[in-house]
This record gives C-alpha cells, sequence and structure tokens, in this order.
C-alpha cells in the first residue's frame, strides 16, 4: 500500500532523481522489475558451467545483449509509468510532409531547412526554422534502413542506439543538456528524425588561444553539473569531448 502511495507521488511529481531518492531507490523494490528475475538468473548460471572455453565469446554476447535489453525495458517502464524528468513531454509525430516554401527552401512539416550545421556516422545535423515560432532548431536526420544495416555489436544495430538514445531524452530535462523537443517517425517513409533546440555558441578563447582560467571553471561547472544529472538519473554519458559540448552566453552543456 505505502509503495503503490509512494510510487504514485513520483509520477505526480517527476521522477526519483529530482527528489533526492535516486540512490535509496535501488534497494526499493523496483516497479519495472520482473517477478522472474531469480528464474533469469538461475538459468544463466546453468549456461555458464556448462560451456567449454570455446562457448566464453558466445555467453559474453548473449549477456551483453541482455543487460543492454534489460536497460531498455526500463527506460520503456519509466516512459510507461511516467517517471519522468520533463516540464513538458516529447512531441511524437508520425506524418511527414516534406516539400518547399515560396523561397524554394526545402521544408518538413512546419520547418524550413537553412543549413547543414554537422555530420555522424549515423546521420547529420541540420539546422530548420520552425514557421510555428519563429526559432531555430537542429534536426538529426536519419535513414532507418542503413542504422538497420549498420551493427554497432554482433547482436545490435545503429537503430537500436538511436531508439535507445530518444528513449533516454524523453525523460531527462536539464539546463545543461541539449533538449528534445520532437521525434517525426513516419512508417511511409525511411527517414526518422530527431528536433533538438539549437544551441549557438562558441568557446569563449582569450587572446592567447586558451580558455582563461575563470571561463574554463565555469565550463567545467556546467559540464559537472549535467553529469550530476545524468547520474542521479542513473544514465551514463561516456563520451564528453569538447566536440559534444555545446556553449551559450551563460551556460554550457552537452
Amino acid at each position: 500500500m505505502f509503495l503503490d502511495s509512494f510510487f504514485s507521488s513520483a509520477q505526480a511529481m517527476g521522477c526519483f532523481g529530482c527528489f533526492g531518492c535516486s540512490e535509496r531507490s535501488r534497494h526499493l523494490p523496483n516497479p519495472c522489475d520482473d517477478d522472474d528475475d531469480d528464474d533469469d538468473r538461475g538459468s544463466g548460471d546453468e549456461t555458464s558451467n556448462a560451456g567449454g572455453g570455446g562457448d566464453e565469446e558466445e555467453e559474453e554476447e548473449v549477456e551483453e545483449l541482455s543487460r543492454s535489453k534489460r536497460s531498455e525495458e526500463i527506460l520503456i517502464c519509466k516512459l510507461q509509468n511516467g517517471l519522468i524528468c520533463r516540464q513538458f513531454p516529447v512531441k511524437e509525430t508520425y506524418k511527414l510532409v516534406r516539400g518547399e516554401d515560396e523561397d524554394g527552401k526545402k521544408t518538413i512539416n512546419e520547418f524550413v531547412r537553412e543549413r547543414k550545421i554537422g555530420a555522424g556516422s549515423y546521420g547529420k545535423v541540420v539546422l530548420y526554422r520552425s514557421t510555428v515560432d519563429d526559432k531555430y532548431y537542429a534536426i538529426k536526420a536519419f535513414h532507418k534502413s542503413h542504422l538497420l544495416r549498420l551493427r554497432v555489436a554482433p547482436s545490435e544495430t545503429a537503430m537500436g542506439d538511436v531508439l535507445r538514445e530518444v528513449m533516454i531524452m524523453k525523460i531527462l530535462e536539464h539546463p545543461n543538456i541539449v533538449n528534445l523537443i520532437e521525434v517525426i517517425d513516419d512508417p511511409e517513409f525511411d527517414e526518422f528524425y530527431m528536433v533538438l533546440e539549437y544551441v549557438d555558441g562558441k568557446w569563449a578563447y582569450d587572446d592567447s588561444g586558451a580558455l582563461g582560467e575563470n571561463t574554463a571553471r565555469k565550463y567545467l561547472r556546467d559540464v559537472v553539473a549535467g553529469l550530476m544529472y545524468l547520474h542521479a538519473h542513473n544514465v551514463i554519458h561516456g563520451d564528453i569531448k569538447p566536440d559534444n559540448l555545446f556553449v551559450t552566453k551563460s551556460i554550457c552543456g552537452m
């Protein structure tokens, strides 16, 4: 009875990490845990005892896949139960309309293409302007067929990586973390889009081409604040580097 009321309160307030229960909640019964976890661990022990040296790699692959699947199940459970840390939920759009405006610029729904601002192994990042609020947004564009072909592990494709990133960003919101605004995924199209807030800023180097001590301290403070927030929500970034840090006049985010 107490746990039911506790989780109802947690749902109303947002999530565990926001009111200091992230560490303690690890020792409480998790509403996202399955009842047959002990059975799963038992079957895993039997497999490890029976396997020979040639089966070690296969067992490691199965274990890694199991951890990955488990993390996704926890994320899905949090989303389904409203255990998120956002003022507004991420908008989910399943209808894609592509075209051109009167100036010949390409459009995606209400977004007008301005210029390409980045690229990676999975896709590209393009600057778009919204005709609804006249704000700029950074849109990550992917091809689902490419993501499904691209292997990041023996039993996992890049599509799983992207969907996991989306699930994590749907749960979190913090001043030092780039915010996910909308996901566009029309089943009739191969394209998949993540609409992110656009952070326009440059590193504030001094005359010698280095960061001043006060500036570096401010950047580090903001990065640590973002990381502490992620860790409080049991999320590991795993790729902190200058290329993944975005700077505004007042804050540094990731």
